[in-house]
């Protein structure tokens, strides 16, 4: 007899095997708990299901799941899994989950796609976390977004308190709620662009020669440096704190890779990333984009430059700068796509290979490979 709960033994037998992972089934919870079991070892793909009376999560995990892009485009949610070999989606086909009004799986140069289209009015939210790519499913009317709260004060301004411990000037910006934000140096100023519009409260020492604009869907402050100070940020709870000079964590989390599936593109790999949001430079006058992410904190540690975009280092989310009028950045899921109408001008993908060289042992190709001798045989 085993002695593992009768809780444990049922999950564990819900483990399922499919052609290019594991898929795992969790029955309704209080929570949103998903069923771990004994997966298939080295499963490449594995994919979770779990569910309660406010949302369904599908987690995609594994070495290559765990790699899955989400994309959303209206009622239509697709998710590129990194591999030729389709995985066993036969459970959300025959027993789709509230929200969810049928999905398809379709083949990509390299990859396989999930294509899952919502119900009428209902909505879908996607993230990355502990190691796996997850898709949350609302059923119609129960929207993850409409049920937060705002994350703006009641009156509409934040709190800005700022104060300077030996050679650091630290700020706090106390929102009521989670915000997404990218933090970053440019030039001789520090940015701080949150994805919510509202009036900033700015009061302490170190804030000289702030300041702050509001657009439609989000806020941005601009604060002089010295040259050289280093930036941080990190959240706790629903306030962000920026961190100027001293010596800042190496940021990490944010993977910028090649994308050639549609067009020449960059694609930013950025859980929760929430909004683009395009600026100008008070001071040089061009314009560059902000891309905003919610907590923990995730950065682009060294710089990238293209023809055609440049990004930079950033203590969290990211930004992006450009010679062009034309450059889309978009946010989607966690995925951050930069690309132009026909393409980004970038290098060919073997443009860093080198030709090997030839060594004196290595074969020779035949003088006349298409003449075969009439005596020839195989027992020559």
């Amino acid at each position: 007899m085993s002695g593992a709960p009768a809780k444990k033994r049922v999950l564990q037998t819900t483990v399922a095997a499919a052609a290019a992972g594991v898929v795992v089934f969790a029955p309704l919870a209080p929570a949103p708990s998903l069923a771990q079991g004994q997966p298939q070892a080295g499963a490449p793909v594995e994919i979770r299901i779990g569910a309660n009376a406010g949302f369904t999560r599908i987690e995609f995990a594994g070495v290559v799941g765990a790699r899955a892009r989400v994309r959303q485009d209206g009622r239509t949610v697709v998710v590129r899994i990194g591999t030729t070999a389709a995985p066993d989606v036969s459970r959300l086909r025959v027993d789709p989950p509230k929200g969810l009004e049928k999905i398809e799986t379709r083949a990509a140069q390299g990859a396989t796609e999930l294509v899952l289209t919502l119900a009428e009015g209902a909505g879908a939210t996607s993230g990355s976390a502990d190691g796996a790519v997850w898709l949350n499913l609302y059923a119609p009317g129960k929207d993850g977004d409409g049920l937060r709260r705002s994350p703006v004060p009641i009156g509409g301004a934040v709190p800005v308190a700022a104060e300077i411990k030996g050679q650091q000037t630290i700020m706090r910006f106390d929102w009521s709620g989670p915000v997404g934000a990218a933090v970053f140096r440019r030039g001789e100023a520090v940015w701080a662009v949150f994805d919510h519009a509202a009036r900033m409260q700015m009061k302490g020492e170190g804030l000289n020669g702030a300041r702050w604009a509001a657009g439609p869907d989000f806020t941005a402050v601009r604060i002089p440096v010295e040259p050289g100070q280093a930036v941080a940020a990190r959240a706790e709870g629903s306030t962000w704190v920026v961190t100027i000079g001293g010596t800042a964590p190496a940021p990490s989390g944010v993977d910028i890779e090649r994308d050639d599936a549609v067009k020449a593109s960059l694609t930013a790999r950025m859980s929760g990333a929430t909004r683009t949001v395009w600026l100008t430079d008070p001071m040089i006058g061009d314009r560059f984009a902000a891309v905003t992410a919610l907590a923990p904190g995730k950065g682009l540690k060294a710089g990238r430059r293209t023809v055609d975009a440049g990004f930079l280092p950033t203590a969290h989310g990211l930004a992006v700068e450009t010679p062009t009028d034309d450059l889309s950045v978009t946010a989607d899921g966690d995925l951050v796509t930069v690309t132009r109408p026909r393409g980004l001008t970038l290098s060919s993908p073997t443009a860093g290979l080198e030709q090997a060289t030839e060594g004196a042992d290595a074969p020779r190709a035949a003088s006349r490979p298409a003449l075969i001798p009439a005596d020839w045989s195989a027992d020559a």
